[in-house]
């Protein structure tokens, strides 16, 4: 059974930031998702009607002392999916969103002394709080918070909550998402998911969690009332979602029978007695409290066995997950604002080490200062490289140390000079040695591969039809020098083909004149003019030579002319099959350097770079005399010949290259119907 909450905020005492329109939000799917879940295990429902009829015999017969008195401390972990939006909510706003929620279910909620008095006396310190896991179920260390990038994040369903989760009977699940399922909120109650421990947790819309960040402190009370449901309560007015139409009760003895409310009308009489407007279980605007009777019902759900949920709060669960000795140093841990930077810039360093830590002391080779014992010190290095950083931090008692090896690097002010050709032709070490690969979630990422090329015998791909929908790899350049020029032209080429015909993937190109700081779109490829092989493919897809497109553009802006421009490509994969890129150009368009490939002659050089012999294959349709000649760019003929054998079909020769110095040069083929040309780098 699911439930799910959405408040209408006031014009009159909120910002325009904090107003919603009510109708834009479903305020709660319960009857919806009950009648859906019913009707997919209709052999289970004598059984959520036991243990609903346990839950109540359980908070009938629970003894006094365990009313009140003791305080129930619930481990909690956050897991925030997200598409690198604001939904990728800060941990300071998660953390002001458990102290929020701890406050409203203690009664220490700044507005609790403004409840009407007919309730005050009612009004309960229900005496249970979550506390953020300072363990992960193998014993690691932890901030109780997770971020998994996906775009699930809009849909905020069971599949979005089976990307990630924690044993629910060592924590309460927490999915932060950009849509919780169209509501604000929502969770399920105990009795529905004692078999389904895979939906047991709240989802919850970014801008719900907490007073701060993309949230407010009206919307706050959203997973206080999500937390009330997911310890066993109903709406005020009854278990449905229909607030404002029927007068129904809750099943508490203390809440009044009520048709619940969208406003704040604290006086309001819907039933012919005072409605307890204020409650966490309505869907008024103006909550502030939980009624004893409340407070018993949800302490029962706490210590019930129904849903695991009294192992939750057991003292070797709270051991295990480290509420308890929790606050130990654990592990030294830093973050930086930027790993790669430009020659002179500086770098701030952040200690985000687990936990109590009173002091510090950082190692910066190569850095002013070379040591620091600031909580976030700011580093400039002296000179481009990669460069480690040490964190020592200390309790008191004991202490930790981490080097972080290459974690920083400082990019030369002065980059590879054009014309810069990359065609992977030169192995995996240099392959390594000038791309940064960017994998996200460490899932398949850009690789070097020799199984697939547009020309020579190399290129990289992603291994993407194994990859989930909404993972997202880039891989960046080396830093490539354009300071001297007037205008460039970038050219790729690249291969990609679909799955189904509602895959919608993306490779866009980027370039970045900050060393990647900001990055400007200058490319985008998508949808299925994306696709090169023309068709479908569902096996595991490799490009033969006819499924190579490419991409030329000279749109690279005038204040990008840098001495140290960096390129990077982007993929964001939608359940489509592999991609591959090959024979990255960067050129000077006023030296004429053309790359042209005829479709009818289907001409090629490989390897390209090349460092003894270069091949030379095309395609006749008909016997024609042929020849060839290479030039410098200065234009001055370095070698030609003729190629005295064509033949029908398939041809091909190869030109010997030792003699050339190093440098690029034009490879020209004279046909019947014009000049072919290709450019070619020696080394």
């Amino acid at each position: 059974m699911k439930n799910a909450l959405v408040f209408l905020l006031s014009v009159l005492t909120l910002s325009l930031y904090a107003q919603i329109d009510y109708e834009s939000i479903h305020p709660c799917n319960t009857v919806k998702i009950q009648d859906a879940h019913m009707a997919a295990h209709p052999e289970l429902a004598e059984e959520f009607k036991a243990l609903e009829q346990q839950l109540i015999e359980e908070e009938m017969n629970l003894p006094s002392h365990l009313r009140s008195g003791s305080i129930i401390q619930i481990p909690i972990v956050f897991h925030v999916i997200h598409n690198y939006g604001i939904e990728n909510i800060s941990d300071e706003q998660i953390e002001n969103c458990v102290e929020v929620m701890n406050q409203q279910l203690r009664l220490q909620n700044a507005n609790a002394s403004l409840i009407h008095d007919e309730f005050i006396d009612l009004a309960a310190d229900t005496e249970i709080e979550f506390v953020l896991a300072r363990k992960d179920p193998n014993g690691n260390c932890t901030t109780g918070i997770n971020r998994l990038a996906s775009t699930q994040t809009y849909d905020g369903d069971q599949d979005m909550k089976e990307l990630i989760q924690w044993p629910r009977n060592m924590y309460c699940n927490i999915w932060v998402c950009a849509d919780a399922n169209g509501a604000a909120g929502y969770t399920i109650k105990p009795n529905a998911v004692q078999n389904f421990p895979q939906a047991d947790g709240i989802v919850i819309r970014h801008d719900y969690v907490g007073a701060i960040g993309t949230s407010n402190p009206t919307r706050s009370v959203a997973l206080t009332h999500e937390v009330g449901h997911w310890l066993n309560l109903n709406h005020v007015w009854g278990n449905n979602n229909n607030a404002g139409i029927d007068c129904g009760n809750d099943g508490v003895n203390d809440t009044p029978i009520t048709e619940g409310w969208t406003s704040c009308n604290i006086n309001g009489e819907t039933c012919g007695t005072l409605d307890n407007v204020e409650n966490y279980m309505d869907y008024s605007y103006c909550c502030k409290m939980f009624t004893e009777g409340q407070k018993t019902r949800m302490r029962t759900a706490a210590m019930s066995s129904v849903a695991q949920r009294n192992q939750l709060s057991s003292n070797n669960n709270l051991i295990a997950t480290g509420v308890v000795n929790g606050d130990v140093l654990c592990q030294a841990q830093m973050e930086a604002n930027y790993t790669t930077v430009c020659f002179g810039d500086t770098v701030q360093f952040f200690d985000v080490s687990y936990h109590n830590v009173q002091s510090r002391l950082w190692d910066f080779p190569g850095g002013t200062p070379s040591t620091s014992t600031e909580e976030n010190p700011k580093v400039v290095y002296s000179a481009p490289g990669s460069y480690n950083v040490t964190l020592s931090v200390s309790d008191g008692s004991s202490s930790l140390s981490e080097t972080f090896t290459n974690y920083i690097t400082i990019l030369e002010s002065n980059g590879t000079e054009l014309p810069f050709i990359e065609g992977f032709e030169n192995g995996l070490n240099d392959f390594n040695e000038n791309w940064e690969v960017v994998n996200f979630d460490n899932d398949e990422g850009w690789e070097y591969t020799d199984q697939a090329s547009a020309s020579g015998g190399s290129s990289i791909w992603i291994n993407n039809r194994y990859n989930e929908a909404g993972q997202i790899d880039e891989i960046i350049s080396e830093p490539i020098d354009i300071s001297d020029f007037e205008e460039v032209e970038v050219s790729f080429k690249y291969a990609y083909s679909e799955r189904n015909t509602a895959n919608n993937e993306k490779l866009r190109m980027y370039v970045s004149k900050d060393c990647g700081r900001l990055w400007s779109l200058r490319k985008s490829l998508q949808g299925n003019s994306f696709s090169t092989n023309g068709g479908l493919s569902g096996a595991n897809w490799f490009p033969s030579d006819d499924d190579w497109s490419e991409v030329s553009i000279t749109n690279i802006l005038e204040n990008y002319y840098v001495g140290n421009l960096l390129l990077k490509f982007r993929f964001e994969s939608d359940g489509g099959n592999n991609v591959f890129i090959d024979d990255i150009n960067i050129s000077d368009t006023y030296v004429g350097l053309v790359t042209m490939a005829d479709e009818e002659y289907k001409f090629k050089v490989f390897p390209n770079p090349t460092r003894d012999l270069l091949n030379v294959v095309f395609e006749l349709e008909n016997i024609e005399d042929i020849s060839w000649r290479v030039k410098d760019l200065s234009g001055r003929t370095v070698s030609e010949g003729i190629y005295s054998n064509p033949e029908m079909g398939k041809n091909k020769f190869q030109v010997n290259t030792t003699a050339w110095t190093n440098g690029i040069y034009i490879f020209e083929m004279l046909t019947n119907k014009g000049v072919i040309a290709q450019k070619i780098m020696t080394n």
